[in-house]
């Protein structure tokens, strides 16, 4: 892990609101519930010695324990100097056995964050990048060995890179969508590096509010409403069904009545793709979706663009039918996640004591 190029004012404000969902209980999110344009304050909260192990812990709950930690007195005493370095401390070493850390960050610049801005948001963003790839696997999603291209031999899956697992799913979802939209190819070609065009398409395809009736377009919601009652929907996707006056298909910025990309996606600017592709995906998988602001996807941002593609694997990803089945050997059955050997709940609570043990005495 390295400190790579500088954050900007709408990564930093995006950690921040992650950190809020990350810890929704925690005192210090109650302050940024209506903006986030003041990252800073991230900052200041770090100082005060807890914030960081509360996420560490939101990450990987055996990474640290809570009670080691020195906490402020019911008296409102603050802690002193000492107790804050501890608590750096212990955050720091937890950091470094779950293989995050940044190197050579010190206790004291975490004492004085809003010195050394960049370092400190390189180790927040660390985090929460590693509770997103921690589910983009074949191991977390066996369905995705369903993605290999045709003829393709997938030997030891759970070692796919996972640049290569995220390519292999938008590439599908784009596949998907040329087949049913060959005239959009040209649209792709021209599009040249825009990382928009390719999730878009990607997304009309796997981030779908589900169709609440079999009815004409333009029929009325309340005749669906039965129907409406038996989906397993998330709560942005039931208010917008309730607004709409679509039934089937259900409109979303990213597809228009005949199921495509509308029109005035090409016609708009990379700014403009890049707020309706966000808000297609936060509309079917509302908080789930990393809060990237579209600004960050317009000029490619390496960490804006690997956060929101994780996350939307994560919201979308499901085995569906149709789907070309990869060949694997007969050697490499035993490397798909579905095959194999099942451990005994005792087994797998000795194994999780064991990491704990070691996580425990890292931070020692």
């Amino acid at each position: 892990v390295s400190v790579a190029d500088e954050f900007s004012h709408d990564e930093r404000a995006a950690i921040l609101e992650q950190c809020c969902r990350m810890l929704p209980d925690a005192g210090f999110s109650a302050s940024f519930s209506d903006s986030f344009d003041h990252p800073e304050q991230l900052l200041l909260a770090i100082e005060q010695g807890e914030l960081l192990a509360r996420l560490i812990v939101a990450v990987d709950p055996d990474a640290l324990d809570l009670r080691a930690l020195n906490r402020m007195a019911t008296t409102g005493e603050v802690l002193t100097r000492s107790e804050l370095l501890q608590n750096h401390k212990l955050f720091i070493n937890a950091a470094a056995a779950l293989g995050v850390a940044v190197p050579q960050l010190l206790p004291e610049q975490l004492l004085r964050a809003r010195e050394h801005e960049q370092i400190v948001f390189e180790q927040v963003w660390q985090l929460q990048k590693l509770q997103l790839l921690s589910s983009v696997s074949v191991a977390a999603h066996p369905e995705l060995l369903n993605l290999a291209c045709e003829g393709e031999r997938l030997s030891s899956p759970s070692s796919m890179a996972t640049e290569l697992i995220l390519s292999h799913w938008l590439s599908n979802g784009v596949a998907t969508y040329l087949e049913a939209h060959p005239e959009h190819a040209e649209h792709v070609v021209t599009g040249g590096n825009d990382e928009t065009v390719r999730l878009a398409l990607a997304l009309n395809v796997l981030a779908t509010v589900p169709h609440v009736a079999s009815g004409e377009a333009g029929a009325d919601i309340n005749s669906a409403s039965d129907h409406l009652e038996t989906q397993r929907l998330y709560p942005e996707q039931r208010l917008y069904l309730e607004q709409s006056e679509i039934v089937n298909p259900v409109l979303m910025p990213l597809r228009d009545a005949g199921g495509g990309v509308p029109e005035s996606f090409w016609q708009s600017s990379p700014e403009k793709r890049a707020e309706l592709v966000y808000e297609h995906a936060t509309m079917a998988g509302g908080d789930r979706i990393y809060p990237v602001r579209p600004a960050d996807l317009a000029q490619g941002r390496e960490r804006a663009l690997l956060a929101f593609s994780a996350s939307c694997l994560n919201a979308f990803s499901r085995d569906t039918e149709g789907q070309r089945k990869p060949e694997i050997a007969d050697s490499e059955e035993k490397d798909v996640p579905s095959r194999a050997p099942k451990k005994s709940a005792t087994d797998a609570e000795q194994a999780r004591e064991e990491r704990v043990f070691k996580l425990w005495a890292s931070t020692l």
